[in-house]
């Protein structure tokens, strides 16, 4: 616990945290939109995705197939949007190339 509670406390190590998913979530973002996604303005660690031909709710559904877990929110005005965590490039990556697959991309 004491090792976990000073790299939560060392600024350096937060900072690098912070620039890793910015990096990666301007990354996502491009990799989406040149797939025709629209991407909500994020500057969190998640982003809010659409695409035009693909529903959210299939992407929701055929996403854990692949072993990518999205949020998805029936509700209005969000309800053809997925809620994506940024992780790791090589999850990310995952993500934009199962997407890619979902719409028969590649």
């Amino acid at each position: 616990m004491r090792a976990r509670r000073r790299r939560l406390e060392d600024e350096d190590y937060f900072r690098e945290i912070c620039r890793n998913v910015i990096r990666t979530r301007e990354w996502t973002v491009k990799q989406l939109e040149e797939l025709g996604c629209s991407v909500i303005e994020s500057k969190a660690n998640f982003v809010m995705v659409t695409h035009p031909a693909i529903p959210a709710k299939r992407l929701f559904e055929e996403l854990p197939e692949q072993g990518i877990l999205v949020r998805y929110f029936a509700q209005p005005r969000i309800d053809n949007y997925v809620r994506v965590s940024i992780g790791t490039d090589e999850e990310m990556k995952q993500f934009v190339d199962a997407v890619r697959k979902i719409g028969g991309i590649i």
